[in-house]
């Protein structure tokens, strides 16, 4: 058994005795649309895209059962970073616009975790200090998997704050880490 499939059947084992034991009844239930701001971080292969951060808005709709909720998120993300080499000083400009969708996990009323696939659609630019402009490594379409986890509150009724920490796995080259902090609203 490949190490794909024993991690995809661990994460269909967990999810199964969390909905078992979920209570019906138990925390805030329904559509909610949330905003979000996103501190970002990039990880990468190479030194050009490594180190590059930026803060983005992101938006996202769910649907909360007790103990567990299914979301769709879009965000906009644009990643900035100065890489001096022998060759001279680079300004990195990376755009990323990134669809998801996934689950969460409540694992008790403050504390959830994340998890779910996204899709980027990645460009990236290499200003030389000369004005030579180089082509990028990183770009074009991408998907890949993103796991999370945090904290969130009730601040008056049908709202609720929420901060998290996630990981987003664009490709074997690109990845971002980020901490998001926003506010959700429960419609019906």
């Amino acid at each position: 058994m490949s190490i794909k499939t024993k991690l995809v059947l661990v994460l269909f084992l967990f999810v199964v005795s969390k909905l078992s034991m979920a209570q019906s009844g138990g925390g805030t239930v329904g559509t909610y649309l949330a905003f979000d701001w996103n501190m970002n971080a990039a990880q990468s292969d190479s030194d050009f895209n490594n180190g590059a951060s930026g803060g983005s808005p992101g938006i996202l709709l769910g649907y909360q059962f007790p103990g567990f909720g299914f979301e769709g998120f879009y965000k906009k993300i644009s990643l900035k970073n100065k890489y001096t080499n022998s060759s001279g000083e680079f300004d990195v400009t990376i755009e990323n616009n990134m669809l998801g969708a996934g689950m969460r996990i409540d694992h008790n009323p403050n504390f959830s975790s994340k998890i779910g696939y996204a899709f980027h659609n990645i460009t990236a630019d290499y200003q030389h200090s000369e004005g030579l402009l180089f082509s990028s490594t990183i770009d074009g379409a991408h998907a890949g998997f993103y796991a999370g986890t945090g904290f969130k509150g009730q601040i008056y009724g049908i709202f609720e704050f929420y901060g998290d920490v996630s990981f987003y796995l664009a490709s074997s080259e690109f990845s971002l880490f980020a901490m998001e902090v926003g506010l959700r609203y429960y419609a019906f």
